[in-house]
Formats: C-alpha cells, sequence, structure tokens
C-alpha cells in the first residue's frame, strides 16, 4: 500500500495552478516545463518514451520503455518553493542524453514519461538532477544528484502520479524531497482499490496533501460548493468519516476519493483554529477560505487536485486529469 508521507529518494487564501511540463526522451530532443496558465487545467496526457538510441553505452538502460510516470513537483524547503529539476532514466546520462522531464519548477505537473528498464524484463527508475546538470553526485536539496526516485521502480503496466512533497529535516540535516505515489494503474492482486469508480453522469476527485507544509501548525478540511462531505472510502463505497462529517484528508493511499456530479466545482480550503485540531461539520461550513479555486469534473473520469503550498499562508489549489 502507498504511505501518506512518501518515500525519500536515494535514503531513505492563493489559487495557483499545476501547469504542465512537456518532456523530451533520453537521448531524444530536449523541450522545457510550460510557463505557468492562467485557471485550472488539465494536462495534455501524451506519453514521452525513453530513447534507446543506436548505441548503448556502459551507463545506458538496456532495457525497453517501462511504465506510465509523471511527477508533481510540490517540494518547499524552508517555506520557499523548491529548485527546477530534471529527471533521466540513468544515473549518469551522457553528454547525448537529454532528460525525458525537463526543468521541472515547483507547482508543475509533467506530462506522462516511460523510463526505459535497466535490463530487459526489468523494472525502470527515475534520477533526480538540479536543472541543466548531468554531475552525479553533487549534494543537491538534501541528497544527491543522480538518485532514484523510487526504491522499487515501474514495471511493465504500471501507471503513477508520482508526488514530490517535503521532508523538513531529512538524515542530512536538510530538508529533501518525499516522494508519494499515486496508483493510477488497477491494483495488484494483493492490493486493495485506492480510486471509486467512476459513475454515469460523475467523475472521480481524489485529493491529495504530499504538498501541504510540512510544520506542525492548523489542519486543512474541504469545502465543495459550499458544503464539507466526507470521503468515500474505495473499499466499502461509502463515507470514510460517516455520513454528515467532514472528509478524512491525508490518507495512506494518497488520495481522498470524492464523487462528484461532471462539470465544474468550487474547492475551498479552511483551516483548523491550531496544529492537532479538526473542524466539526458546522465550523468547516463557516470557516473562510485559506485557498479556492474551479475543479472541472469529466464525466466519467478521474480527477487529483492538489491542496499545497510553501507556507498556510500561501496555500493553492491545483487539479490535472488522469490519463
Amino acid at each position: 500500500m502507498l504511505q501518506f508521507r512518501g518515500r525519500i529518494a536515494g535514503i531513505i487564501g492563493l489559487v495557483a495552478v499545476v501547469s504542465l511540463g512537456a518532456c523530451g526522451g533520453g537521448g531524444g530532443s530536449k523541450s522545457s516545463a510550460k510557463n505557468p496558465l492562467a485557471g485550472l487545467t488539465l494536462p495534455s496526457l501524451t506519453t514521452t518514451t525513453g530513447s534507446t538510441g543506436t548505441t548503448v553505452g556502459a551507463n545506458e538502460p538496456r532495457g525497453s520503455a517501462t511504465g506510465k510516470i509523471r511527477i508533481a513537483n510540490l517540494f518547499a524547503p524552508n517555506g520557499q518553493p523548491g529548485p527546477a529539476l530534471d529527471f533521466y532514466d540513468t544515473p549518469h546520462p551522457a553528454a547525448s542524453d537529454n532528460p525525458l522531464i525537463s526543468n521541472l519548477g515547483y507547482g508543475q505537473v509533467s506530462q506522462y514519461v516511460a523510463p526505459r528498464a535497466s535490463d530487459p524484463g526489468g523494472s525502470s527508475n527515475l534520477y533526480i538532477f538540479p536543472a541543466g546538470s548531468k554531475t552525479n553526485g553533487t549534494p543537491f536539496i538534501g541528497m544527491q544528484s543522480g538518485s532514484n526516485i523510487s526504491n522499487a521502480g515501474w514495471n511493465s503496466g504500471q501507471q503513477f502520479t508520482i508526488v514530490m512533497g517535503t521532508n523538513s529535516q531529512g538524515m542530512s540535516g536538510q530538508p529533501n524531497p518525499t516522494f508519494q505515489d499515486i496508483l493510477e494503474s488497477a491494483p495488484g492482486p494483493d492490493e486493495a482499490p485506492i480510486w471509486v469508480k467512476p459513475e454515469t453522469g460523475k467523475g472521480v476527485v481524489g485529493v491529495n496533501l504530499e504538498g501541504f507544509p510540512p510544520d506542525a501548525g492548523p489542519n486543512p478540511s474541504l469545502r465543495i460548493d459550499g458544503t464539507c462531505p466526507s470521503n468515500i472510502d474505495p473499499q466499502t463505497n461509502k463515507p470514510a468519516a460517516g455520513s454528515g462529517e467532514p472528509a478524512v484528508l491525508g490518507s495512506g493511499t494518497g488520495n481522498a476519493n470524492f464523487v462528484l456530479a461532471s462539470g465544474s466545482h468550487t474547492f475551498e480550503v479552511p483551516l483548523s483554529p491550531g496544529a492537532g485540531q479538526a473542524l466539526t461539520a458546522a465550523q468547516c461550513k463557516s470557516t473562510k477560505a485559506s485557498a479556492s479555486g474551479s475543479v472541472q469534473v469529466p464525466d466519467g473520469q478521474r480527477v487529483i487536485v492538489f491542496i499545497y503550498g510553501p507556507s498556510r499562508k500561501d496555500l493553492r489549489i491545483a487539479s490535472t486529469g488522469v490519463g
């Protein structure tokens, strides 16, 4: 099962948009993340694959493109947006390699990419670098450049959104990113479902908190179209918190599921009075929102909504469709 505060690679009221990062294949043509757009938008769902090229060097992956992966960069150390990042499918990119995901800035979501597996039939991975750098082993955001972002890697047929959050003090003594997996493909035979099935005329929204500020402080609740509904448990298809109670956010799967009619919905985030506290249904409905935004829910589709920000005074809401 997925963990709320994700794996640590290598060791281990403002409305804003998660704008979309274009991606180039390893050994292919390079492209950069797009500039922030006005309004909340759904992404282009094309998939960029790693390039095997005609010559495979000592450090180049030898397997085929494996998995369908994208990254949401919500890493904000010390209450400030983190740096722009590049991701390769090798920890030692050659001079001719271009990143699969290029110049991914804070508050941006990449397109889906398909990294090459290390060996035929094996799993794939992505390796993190400062934007514009290919140097492995340089101290960088509380870890080292060229570190893998998944302990297990990805196999054929798997699809994930990887959400980068913030660990305020890692083993290095500095803030470093966390990486939380949101499974978008069908779960394995021994895995519980993490998505409610969409119904005709409705869509499913998964609300993710991995990018919420990690320091102690007021906790978020969720108000949708002026009400504070409970989220739906995908294993029971019933309200997780009980009928009439506010949503349980920050669940272990990475998403709190809501089933909504297709169309536009207003999402708001009221905060509790203090750390470790929760809002009652009445308080959730009446408390002033610290962030708000409009989310478009397509018929029969899934949408991820991110509640994130460098600090609780700068909370943001953004959404992206699941391809």
